[in-house]
């Protein structure tokens, strides 16, 4: 059986770091695999990471938001009956507007994949499709599924921006009813966000059910253990992730007579503000931006340099990933009770879950109660069970593997 695998960059550039870790399992399963990156950015376009032999990837370039929405607007879409109903559908001019932006991405998207005939190879003979993502790259699906080759099955994720319509600007998602109609499979990365759709969609969801990520084992981390209190944050910085709240609680500590280093994994649009508001509001505390950085060197510093707590304070997630990494090593977290969030940050297990609209002092105090316990060693230990009970790659990929073919066997 072959694969069709739609991502956003993955396996170019450093986006989608997660996918590494299932792609080596997913290749055990499948003779061959197409992988079409369907978003990749031109500073994006020739850095490409390793993926196993039979696997053969594809890229699309994306165009700036702004020229696919001005596209879109001059353009007509009413050619496609699914456009047309989801637009009979859709209510405001705002969310008729963001309707016709994703519907011309996607079509822009599945022309070049038909033009450069990037998925004539692998449909030639049965095959399964893959949508990464419950958005755009869903949509690029259906077309393909409708208008180059049906396959055997199609199955997608959802995690985030993708699932949760209150997370967008426009307070709407496009196609959610297609997509539970037309995809034999929807998964959740969380059980928050498979309760989310089952309410919404209730005769919709007998196809939805929770598949969790996991990453692979790299051994648990080490304490500090010269005074210092290490702290570690890992995402893009952006409005969403809050970075900067980060520095905030730390800057109502910083008097204390608390050794703290912080370190921020990671870069985003606001990078340059976050780096001017810890110079001006941390004295005591250091801090070191590493900027971004490839998963495998991430990997490689949690394994060589101790840290003893992750925050994380983003306003809406998923699962996050990088708190599976996190206490993989062994590392405590803090994070805020977002999405599914909760099921992987237990109080007193893998560390503090906190409100979503926390009061910064609230974070300063949690910081700071951690900072003084001395007792790490058993809150590592606990980090690291759960871990390995909940979020272990390869068993947790292999079973929705095992899922997705006993059911296709059943056919």
């Amino acid at each position: 059986m072959n694969l069709l695998m739609l991502t956003k960059f993955f396996p170019y550039g450093t986006g989608e770091a997660f996918i590494e870790n299932e792609i080596k399992v997913i290749s055990e399963y499948y003779d061959n695999i197409t992988i079409i990156a369907c978003e990749v950015p031109e500073k994006d376009s020739n850095v490409i990471r390793k993926v196993p032999e039979n696997v053969t990837v594809h890229k699309v370039a994306a165009n700036s938001k702004k020229k696919d929405i001005i596209k879109g607007m001059m353009k007509k879409l009413s050619y496609d009956g699914n456009f047309k109903k989801e637009k009979k559908e859709c209510k405001g001019l705002t969310r008729k507007a963001f309707l016709t932006y994703f519907e011309e991405k996607s079509q822009r998207i599945f022309n070049e994949i038909k033009e450069k005939h990037y998925a004539d190879d692998v449909t030639k003979e049965p095959y399964m499709l893959y949508s990464y993502w419950f958005f755009m790259t869903a949509r690029v699906g259906t077309l393909i599924a409708e208008k180059i080759a049906k396959p055997v099955k199609m199955f997608t994720r959802a995690h985030r921006y993708d699932l949760y319509a209150d997370q967008n600007k426009a307070g709407y998602l496009p196609y959610r009813k297609l997509f539970l109609d037309t995809y034999d499979e929807v998964f959740p990365c969380s059980d928050n966000g498979t309760a989310y759709l089952k309410k919404l969609y209730p005769d919709r969801s007998n196809n939805v059910r929770t598949a969790l990520l996991g990453t692979l084992d790299h051994g648990i981390g080490k304490g500090s253990s010269d005074g210092v209190f290490r702290i570690v944050s890992c995402s893009r910085v952006e409005p969403v992730k809050r970075v900067n709240k980060i520095v905030e609680a730390l800057h109502m500590i910083d008097h204390y007579e608390i050794d703290i280093e912080w370190t921020h994994i990671g870069d985003g649009s606001l990078f340059e503000d976050l780096k001017q508001q810890a110079e001006k509001q941390l004295g005591n505390i250091r801090y070191i931006f590493t900027g971004n950085m490839k998963n495998e060197d991430i990997m490689k510093l949690y394994q060589k340099e101790p840290f003893d707590l992750l925050v994380n304070v983003s306003s809406s997630e998923g699962l996050p990933v990088s708190i599976m990494e996190a206490i993989s090593f062994g590392i405590p977290c803090v994070g805020t009770d977002v999405g599914g969030t909760k099921e992987i940050v237990i109080d007193g297990v893998t560390g503090k879950l906190i409100p979503s609209d926390f009061e910064t002092n609230e974070l300063a105090d949690i910081i700071k109660n951690f900072a003084g316990n001395g007792n790490m060693s058993v809150k590592r230990e606990s980090c690291r069970e759960f871990w390995e009970t909940h979020f272990r790659a390869v068993e947790n990929y292999k079973k929705l593997y095992d899922y997705i073919n006993e059911k296709d066997n059943e056919k």
